[in-house]
C-alpha cells in the first residue's frame, strides 16, 4: 500500500514539503518490474481526517469534513485517479483507497458515508478499478449493504480494517496469539450483503503475519 497526501496534488494549507508525486511513479515502475501490486491510499486530507501525526496535521480533534476540505479531497482524488485508476494501470494498481483511517469516534459517520459514495461514483466515471473503504475503527458491519450490488449496482468495493497489535498486552503475544486475536476481534461480514473485507494487521515489530 502506498500512502500519498493531498499536498502532493493541490495547493496545501500549511507549510508542507511538496515533491512526493514522482516517487509514486517510481514505486509503480518498480512494482511492475518486480511483479508486485500497489494500493494507493490518500493518507493525509486537508485539516486531518483523524488528528494523527501521519495525516499531516496532529490535532486533538480532526477538522476534515467541511465543504472546503471535502472539495480539496475530491480534487486530489480526481488527479490521482485520472492518472492511476485508468485501465492501462490495472496490471499494477489493484485499488484506490479514498481516505486512510477516518476516525469515526471524532468525525461524523454519515458525512464519511456520503463522502465514500461520492468518491466511489466519481471513480466509476474513470474505470472499474476497485475502491477501498476504511472502516473508521468501528466494526465494519456499519457498512453492511453499503455500495454493494444491491446498492445502485455498486461493484468492486473492499473494506479495509486495520488491526493494531503493537500496544499494551498484545505486544507479548506469539504469532499464533496475534492470529487468534485478529480472527476474534471483529465479525466479517455482517448478516446482510457487505463489501469484501481486507484486514491489515499491524503486529509487533520483527514479527511477520
Amino acid at each position: 500500500m502506498y500512502g500519498d497526501s493531498y499536498w502532493s496534488y493541490v495547493q496545501p494549507w500549511g507549510p508542507y514539503a511538496q515533491g512526493a508525486a514522482p516517487y509514486l511513479d517510481a514505486a509503480i515502475d518498480w512494482a511492475r518490474i518486480t511483479g508486485l501490486k500497489v494500493i494507493i491510499d490518500l493518507h493525509g486530507a486537508p485539516k486531518s481526517q483523524n488528528g494523527f501525526d501521519h495525516s499531516g496535521h496532529k490535532a486533538a480533534y480532526p477538522a476534515w469534513g467541511d465543504a472546503d476540505s471535502l472539495r480539496y479531497t475530491h480534487a486530489t482524488l480526481k488527479q490521482i485517479e485520472t492518472k492511476y485508476a485508468v485501465p492501462a494501470m490495472q496490471d499494477v494498481i489493484v485499488a484506490i483507497q479514498f481516505l486512510n483511517e477516518p476516525f469515526l469516534q471524532k468525525i461524523d459517520k454519515d458525512m464519511v458515508r456520503q463522502f465514500y459514495r461520492d468518491a466511489f461514483f466519481n471513480l466509476r466515471q474513470i474505470s472499474d478499478t476497485p475502491a477501498m473503504l476504511h472502516d473508521g475503527f468501528l466494526d465494519p458491519s456499519w457498512m453492511n449493504g453499503f455500495l454493494t450490488p444491491q446498492d445502485n449496482n455498486a461493484q468492486g468495493v473492499v473494506v479495509d480494517h486495520h488491526e493494531y497489535q503493537i500496544f499494551g498486552d498484545s505486544i507479548g503475544l506469539s504469532v499464533e496469539g496475534h492470529l487468534d486475536l485478529t480472527c476474534n476481534s471483529v465479525q466479517f461480514p455482517g448478516p446482510s450483503p457487505s463489501p469484501v473485507p481486507l484486514p491489515l494487521t499491524k503486529a509487533q515489530p520483527g514479527r511477520l503475519l
